[in-house]
């Protein structure tokens, strides 16, 4: 979903949108003001310790990422999660107030009941409005010294498109996450291509932020947006080594997602 020039992430968008309803329809059939205040602490406590068993269990997965400075935990803007701890901990969390408190059955079963139907059916309209993600562009850009660029290569390594503008916070803190995969990652193709903007304007920028940006290209004329459908920025998308896409990601990237999506392209090329 567009929000001005930048992009906001549909996932936790129709997430909220479940939680939403699931707290209507459960306190619709808890009756009472106090069984629904009960219903309510129930489901937020049970999603509050699910999002956080699923970060948790995420951060350890990549604890290398994290074990630096181990408070980026906190920050869930790269929305990286890992469902299977989330679900699993959701479900015992259900199972003990259940077992527990017999008013509280049928408000949790058919409130989550409700949620899971409605997220379910927001998103797959969703994605069918989407269709399908789109192979890589066969457009041409430029680089920073003018000369022209295939977007696509036949160099038999995926490729990681970042999406970028010099304005966009978002995309200046993860520039440098991508920088350093780029360096530990040759047998990856990273391209930035930055969207609207003169040469004059990215090499400075990237002059004064002492970026060193393998394949960096401009498109001045916003191919890119009609191509790729993109919404906002920074927008991220993984490429199998013949342009068949994988996935795409919008908002910001961490160190920890970013490994997630260079174990996904490389191994879509095994």
């Amino acid at each position: 979903m567009q929000l001005g020039p930048f992009a906001l992430p549909l996932p936790p968008l129709l997430f909220a949108l479940g939680v939403l309803i699931a707290l209507a329809a459960g306190r619709r059939i808890a009756g009472g003001a106090q069984q629904a205040g009960q219903y309510e602490t129930a489901l937020l406590s049970t999603l509050l310790l699910a999002l956080c068993a699923a970060r948790a269990s995420f951060a350890a997965m990549h604890w290398t990422q994290f074990s630096d400075a181990w408070l980026r935990i906190a920050d869930i803007r790269d929305l990286g999660f890992e469902p299977v701890a989330g679900i699993a901990v959701a479900i015992a969390c259900v199972a003990f107030y259940v077992v527990r408190s017999k008013p509280l059955r049928r408000p949790l079963v058919f409130g989550i009941a409700a949620g899971l139907a409605s997220g379910a059916l927001a998103f797959g309209i969703a994605a069918r409005l989407a269709g399908p993600l789109p192979p890589l562009p066969a457009i041409t850009l430029t680089t920073l010294d003018g000369r022209p660029a295939p977007l696509r290569a036949s160099d038999g390594r995926p490729t990681i498109l970042n999406v970028w503008a010099t304005w966009c916070g978002p995309c200046r803190r993860e520039l440098p996450v991508f920088e350093a995969a780029q360096r530990r990652h040759p047998d990856v193709r990273f391209v930035f291509a930055n969207v609207g903007e003169s040469r004059e304007t990215v090499g400075t920028f990237l002059l004064s932020q002492q970026l060193r940006l393998d394949n960096t290209l401009l498109d001045r004329e916003r191919q890119l947006e009609a191509a790729l459908h993109i919404a906002g920025f920074p927008s991220t998308f993984t490429y199998d080594a013949d342009g068949r896409s994988i996935a795409s990601h919008f908002g910001e990237m961490s160190e920890a997602t970013l490994a997630d999506a260079i174990a996904r392209v490389t191994h879509a090329g095994r």
